[in-house]
This record gives C-alpha cells, structure tokens and sequence, in this order.
C-alpha cells in the first residue's frame, strides 16, 4: 500500500515533468547551456574561435578561471528554473487547495438546503386546523361512534380549505370597505384570516354570527340568504360569491370537522412561513463563488415543486398583505424571492381573488398583470425575468397575454 509521502513524491515528479513539456524552451537553453560549460575548456583552447587564450593550460586554476563565469550564469539560470519549477508547484497546490475547500464548501450548502427541505416536509405534514370538532355534536372532543372520522386533515390538502376561506373573508371585506382598495381590502382580509384582527365593521358578533349559520346552513340559497338578511351584507359580484359559497358548501364537512371560518391560523402557518422562507434565504444569499445564480435556481425550483399552486397562492397574499414583506421588496439591494427566483411561479390566475378579477373573470390574466405594472414589484420582474424566463408560468400559455420585457 502507498504511503502519504510516496504519493506526495510522485505527484511533484509528475508537476516537474508536466512543466518540463510546458516550458521546453527553457528546459532546452539550461541542457545546451550546461553543455556548453562541459566543452568551453575545449572550445576555447584547441578551437580557433578568434579569442586569444594562453594555450599552454596546465594549471586547474587556468581551466577554472575560462569556465568561472559560465558556471555563474547556468547556476543562475538552473536556480531560476528550479525557483519557478517550486513557485509554479506551489500555485498549483494552492489552486487545488482552494477547489477542494470550494467544492467541499458547495456540498456543505447543498447538503443543507436537503436537510431544510426534509424539515420543511416534516412541517407540512404537521400542519391541521386547529380544533376537532365531532360532526354531530359540535363539541371540541371527538367522539367517534364507527362512521365519523375524527382524525385531523393534514399536509398539503389543507392550503385548498385555507384558500376557500381566505377567498369568503374578502369577500365579506369587500361588501362592507366597497370603496377601499384592492390591496387594502386584501390586507384587511389576510389579517382577519391570518390573525383574527379585530376590525371596526366585521366584529366579534358578526364573525360568531357567521360561523354558527355555516354549521347549521345546508345549501346555497339559505347560505345568501342568511349573508344578505343577517349580516348585511351586498355583494357587487354575486356570480363571484356564488363560487365562493359553493366551494364552502363543497367541502362543508371538512369544515364542519375541524374549524370554521374566522379562525386564526397564525399558529400553525407562521412556523411553515418562517422556515421556508429561511431555506430560500440560506440559498439565494450565498457567495455565488460557491453557488453559482443557475444553480441556485435549480436548487430552489426542488423547493418550489414541493409547493403546490394553491400554496404559491397563498404565499403571494402573504406577501402582498404586507405580513410577508421579506419575500419580494421594493428596495433594489432588498430580497426579491418572487422575481430573481420564482418562487410563486406557478400561480393561477382565475383562481385568484378580485386582485386579478378587476376586469372580470374573463380578463383574469390580463387584469393580473396590468395591475402588477403598477406596483414597485414591475421594475424587479423587467431587471430579473424575460421572454424566455417569465416571470409566471402562465405567460407561456397559448393565447396569455405577458409582461413587456422588452420595453
């Protein structure tokens, strides 16, 4: 077996041979000159050269004396050339020193972006609602009598409930702030949602109100009805509320199980935001002379294909409620997750809310992006998207309209 020593001698024969053939020139004047030193007593006393030396050399101090300085220049030039055999050794060394450390560096990170995707699977699947409410009896504990399943909904699934409830909670922001704006009505209502905020018209009553007439509503109709007579509530866009109460009524039961709107779900969300948002952080703010912007890229579109659209959603309005400001800022040396990397590339538009029906549900796409060109976010998606690299999945869709990233 070779030991450390044997393999380190090799490889220096090896960079000495190496540099033999990438600097022959060299090699070649040191072995003529070193010759030439070798036959210099000869050439210089039984050679006619037309330089007169005493002939007569008898005395080692004459032949020394002819040889003297071409002995000082070649032991200048081998020093030389043994000098830069080390010096370009150790740049070597050094480089390979450096690449190792690099790509050992590389692994490091790539090896901790998996560890924190593992994490952030195992957060998933603990996310639930909040409270376990048994189908018959309304109470908090549930009492299972061999049809009804108790057991929590978990993991991904869950986002498509927040979402219709997020969805029903505009809405009734909506009817009662009619001349607020989009955004505003939008940060009213992911902060209801989010935190159970207090606000000055949807307050405690009607928020209870609301939540014991969907444990008792059975169908559509009395479902309006009851927002309409109860609540007060007139809606401009009856065909958007219609959809919305349908999808509650759809999955009425999974509802009725665990929780029903106008509950806080700060609890359970704010640790699955916080840590992803640190996996995208870990990845995009390192030194791209570990981590090039390609594949930072790649690394975090693994993390995106673990989010389903529903989940890119529902991170947008976090971000645009203004709790999520971190993810997409208005400063140009802020974070800029959305734009430079994606990370809502695969949102729908027509399953948005009236931020992309402003025109109608038929314009959703357009309307989407017509009113992102008015906001700060526009100026990152033309510096860190193009045609080829939209922002948004659905620009490559047949027909969509896009972004001008050419202007």
């Amino acid at each position: 077996m070779v030991n450390d020593s044997e393999t380190e001698e090799n490889q220096k024969k090896i960079r000495f041979i190496e540099f033999l053939k990438d600097h022959y020139v060299l090699s070649i004047i040191s072995i003529i000159f070193i010759g030439f030193i070798l036959l210099s007593p000869l050439i210089f006393t039984k050679i006619s050269t037309g330089i007169v030396f005493d002939y007569d050399v008898t005395k080692i101090s004459s032949g020394i004396s002819i040889m003297s300085p071409f002995i000082a220049i070649a032991a200048a030039i081998i020093t030389f050339a043994a000098f830069w055999v080390q010096y370009k050794a150790n740049v070597d060394v050094r480089a390979d020193v450096n690449e190792d450390r690099e790509e050992k560096r590389k692994q490091q990170i790539i090896s901790r972006f998996y560890e924190m995707l593992q994490i952030h699977r195992e957060n998933v699947k603990e996310l639930e609602w909040l409270q376990n409410i048994h189908l018959e009896t309304g109470e908090n504990e549930c009492v299972p009598n061999g049809k009804d399943e108790c057991v929590p909904k978990k993991g991904h699934r869950i986002f498509l409930y927040l979402h219709h409830e997020f969805n029903f909670i505009y809405f009734v922001v909506d009817s009662l702030y009619p001349e607020v704006d989009v955004k505003s009505k939008v940060k009213k209502a992911y902060n209801i949602f989010y935190r159970n905020a207090h606000d000055e018209r949807l307050d405690y009553k009607m928020k209870k109100k609301i939540k014991n007439a969907f444990q008792k509503i059975e169908d559509l109709d009395s479902w309006i009805d009851f927002l309409k007579t109860e609540c007060k509530l007139n809606f401009k866009e009856e065909d958007d509320v219609i959809r919305t109460l349908n999808m509650l009524i759809l999955y009425k039961d999974d509802y009725f199980k665990y929780q029903p709107p106008f509950s806080i779900h700060f609890e359970e969300l704010n640790n699955y935001y916080r840590h992803l948002f640190l996996t995208v952080k870990t990845v995009a703010n390192e030194d791209e002379k570990y981590l090039s912007y390609n594949e930072k890229r790649d690394l975090l579109r693994i993390l995106r294909v673990q989010l389903t659209n529903t989940e890119q959603i529902m991170l947008f309005y976090n971000w645009f409620s203004g709790n999520g400001i971190v993810w997409e800022e208005d400063d140009p040396n802020g974070n800029h997750f959305f734009t430079q990397y994606r990370m809502v590339h695969n949102i729908i538009p027509k399953r948005f809310l009236q931020i992309c029906l402003l025109d109608g549900r038929d314009k959703a796409v357009e309307s989407l992006i017509n009113y992102l060109k008015k906001q700060p976010i526009y100026s990152f998606i033309k510096e860190y998207c193009s045609k080829d690299d939209p922002m948004f999945e659905f620009e490559d869709w047949e027909g969509c309209p896009k972004f001008d990233y050419d202007k």
